[in-house]
């Protein structure tokens, strides 16, 4: 049986399950010099993404406006928690080569009438995104290891959200390695 599949997580912790699994970290914590490391940004912090060329910048979504403030900075590669997504907002993604991040951890930690909201606002989010083009990235959001999901988990995740299969395997090793080689990050 194989213990690595063919899959890249680009938020988690090291495991057996993943050929590439990159760490992200808040900014304003001391920040190793390393280059398989992304760095996650408040809306209010993004002045400071210029001196972080060589990382992958995340940046945490929110409301519709905030979200579009977010894409309008060219320096951020990552767009989680892209909830809630209009039209103008997946097609300005799309336009910037900002993918969207569904991370997987985020769903599960909350209950009842959160998660459904979250789930019918992910669903939308993947519809737009598939409208215009938009990439999304599925990650487990691993923080230790009881919460890693195998890649076949996340890719069944991806289908409930509307994905066709192969967009969702994209999702979790395609989508990923594209950006990991636009900044030289080896696999």
């Amino acid at each position: 049986m194989l213990k690595n599949y063919s899959a890249i997580d680009l938020r988690g912790i090291p495991n057996k399950y993943y050929e590439k699994v990159i760490e992200v970290v808040d900014f304003g914590r001391e920040i190793p010099d390393r280059k398989d490391l992304g760095i996650e940004f408040d809306l209010n912090d993004l002045n400071n993404v210029k001196k972080f060329k060589n990382f992958l910048i995340f940046t945490r979504g929110g409301s519709v406006k905030k979200n579009r403030k977010i894409i309008e900075n060219k320096n951020v590669q990552i767009l989680s928690n892209p909830y809630p997504v209009n039209e103008t907002v997946a097609r300005l993604a799309s336009k910037n080569n900002i993918a969207f991040e569904i991370c997987v951890r985020n769903i599960i930690k909350v209950k009842g009438f959160q998660r459904s909201t979250i789930l019918k606002n992910l669903k939308n989010t993947v519809s737009f995104a598939k409208k215009f083009k938009t990439k999304i990235v599925i990650t487990s959001g691993a923080r230790d290891e009881f919460e890693i999901k195998k890649p076949r988990t996340l890719i069944a995740f991806g289908k409930i959200l509307g994905m066709e299969y192969w967009e969702s395997k994209a999702s979790i090793y395609d989508i990923p390695k594209k950006i990991l080689e636009m900044y030289s990050i080896e696999i």
